[in-house]
């Protein structure tokens, strides 16, 4: 699959802690970008919850989590509609790498 540079602008403090947190991850900042882009593609919208602050809420605590019980087929912190990063990245290594002919 061809690559396309895309151009943004964003805070550089941000894009700072982002880079050290995709780093920290062992993926670079452009590999960082393309995980959540192939997310939001993947999930059809912003692969995580938005809402507005109420006037009742601190604007950066958490929301309660309700425990929930999994699957036991299913590996910590992956859904079944999720992808863990290691099946992510597989991904994007699947989409460059040439594809292989179906055996009849």
């Amino acid at each position: 699959m061809a690559s396309k540079t895309i151009n943004i602008s964003v805070e550089e403090a941000t894009k700072a802690k982002a880079q050290a947190i995709f780093e920290s991850l062992g993926m670079s900042f452009s590999t960082g970008i393309n995980v959540y882009l192939e997310q939001v593609v993947l999930k059809k919208g912003i692969p995580f919850a938005l809402r507005a602050t109420g006037a009742n809420e601190e604007e950066n605590e958490p929301p309660e989590k309700k425990p929930t019980s999994r699957p036991s087929n299913e590996k910590a912190g992956v859904s079944g509609g999720e992808l863990s990063l290691s099946e992510i990245l597989n991904g994007l290594k699947d989409d460059v790498s040439p594809k292989k002919k179906k055996r009849k």
